[in-house]
């Protein structure tokens, strides 16, 4: 499979034109990095992990978690501690596909198919994507505040939480619903710092997730979490054959990976009680 070194939907689109215009199905791998790394793609949880690149469907995982005999000073000739414990296991990545299907005379070249590559990727493959962060996050015990009012107050807890288990807790997932509510009270409690714009608060980077729901919010280390990404993925296919009896062409996209959570100290998800 040939590999695309593209960076925006405009340049994708310019490709799927050309290959429309030879009349044959083509499945084409886009760069990993331009999809990850936002740009002129949503931001989401996989912008901020660095993706593991396997060349199937599946990957060794270690995990690590902090054992009840912490780091601790040794006298000499003395025992020292197993402070970390490790568990190895193999996961398999999981796909992520959309499709859209447009008529021939309707595709009027690369201008036209760049919505149709955009949604395809961004608004069904990587908002699936999206969810099966969260999802995954949902296996991590979490922190609970008592009122709406103590929304704020349960981040900033999660914060030390993560903070006090030795990660630095860089992103802070909201809602889109409480972008709004959040903002004036983020604002009022750490002037200076704003949610929208640089989208930091509290030395946090604040991503606002899609797949969130109101109440709910997500403070992680990223290196608490692991993203095996498939070499090949993100793919584009084109196929112009298959439905030409009714002049109308698929695009189709597939994004095989799997996000794992490798030490959950360093992850807190936040809800109310």
């Amino acid at each position: 499979m040939e590999t695309i070194n593209l960076s925006t939907p405009a340049d994708i689109a310019a490709v799927v034109a050309s290959d429309i215009k030879t009349g044959g199905g083509v499945r084409r791998s886009i760069d990993t990095r331009s999809i990850v790394s936002g740009g002129s793609w949503p931001v989401t949880f996989a912008s901020f992990v660095a993706p593991t690149i396997i060349e199937g469907t599946s990957f060794g995982v270690v995990t690590v978690k902090e054992s009840s005999t912490p780091v601790a000073a040794v006298a000499e000739n003395a025992t020292k501690p197993t402070a970390v414990e490790f568990t190895n296991r193999s996961v398999s990545l999981q796909k992520f596909a959309g499709m859209g299907i447009i008529s021939y005379e309707a595709h009027l070249g690369a201008a036209g198919l760049e919505g149709a590559v955009y949604h395809a990727l961004a608004r069904q493959s990587l908002m699936a994507l999206e969810s099966a962060f969260l999802t995954e996050f949902a296996t991590v015990t979490g922190h609970t505040y008592a009122t709406a009012d103590d929304f704020v107050t349960g981040i900033l807890e999660a914060q030390g939480m993560v903070a006090s288990a030795g990660g630095n807790p860089s992103v802070i997932a909201i809602s889109a619903v409480d972008v709004a509510a959040l903002g004036t009270t983020m604002l009022n409690a750490a002037p200076g710092s704003g949610l929208m714009g640089t989208r930091t608060w509290g030395g946090s980077f604040v991503h606002v997730s899609p797949k969130l729901t109101a109440g709910n919010a997500v403070v992680l280390d990223p290196a608490a979490v692991t993203l095996g990404w498939n070499a090949e993925s993100p793919s584009v296919l084109v196929d112009a054959l298959s439905m030409s009896d009714t002049n109308r062409i698929r695009i189709v996209t597939d994004i095989l990976a799997q996000p794992v959570v490798t030490n959950a100290d360093l992850l807190v998800p936040v809800a109310a009680a």
